[in-house]
């Protein structure tokens, strides 16, 4: 079974999704401070992570930007639970400057957690999420990438998430603007 490691510093919510994993049978590895959770994380490879925002010592987003940026754990889905909300596009500026996979604000309920993570596992296992360099817009001239990919890869383009298969990708490699 994937193992999930749960990062929160708040114990009920941290509680609530460590019982709820567990029951579903994942394996859950959890950390409270930002230090913590890099720690274990070198000592061990979760195949999800859930992440708050907020920790004490580093901050979830810098936790998160540092993850994919990292050619050893981008490839691992995050998702970041947050009570910080500051306008209806918040969810997609977070996915789009720190790389998050998804966006979950609390308070949540629990089988929308459970949900995103089914989701964000099975496009993991069929090599959906290989993060490469993310394309906000197609630069004049409609260059959009040089990047080869021989297996399918999630990826933003014009504020879009599509799937990308490697056929696809050499027809969009040039689209003229």
């Amino acid at each position: 079974m994937p193992s999930i490691m749960v990062i929160d510093d708040d114990y009920a919510v941290k509680n609530l999704l460590e019982d709820s994993l567990k029951a579903k049978g994942y394996t859950v590895i959890s950390a409270s401070r930002g230090r913590e959770a890099i720690q274990k994380m070198q000592n061990t490879r979760p195949d999800l992570i859930l992440l708050d925002a907020m920790l004490p010592e580093i901050h979830g987003f810098t936790i998160c930007k540092t993850l994919k940026q990292s050619e050893k754990y981008r490839a691992i889905p995050v998702i970041i639970i947050t009570a910080v909300y500051t306008g209806w596009r918040f969810a997609l500026d977070v996915k789009e400057q720190y790389g998050a996979d998804e966006v979950i604000e609390k308070p949540f309920l629990i089988k929308d957690v459970l949900e995103k993570i089914k989701v964000l596992l099975r496009d993991s296992n069929l090599g959906l999420i290989c993060m490469p360099k993310k394309i906000s817009a197609f630069p004049k001239g409609g260059r959009a990438f040089a990047k080869t990919v021989s297996k399918p890869c999630r990826m933003t383009l014009s504020r879009k998430h599509w799937i990308i298969l490697p056929r696809e990708l050499k027809l969009i490699s040039f689209i003229p603007c």
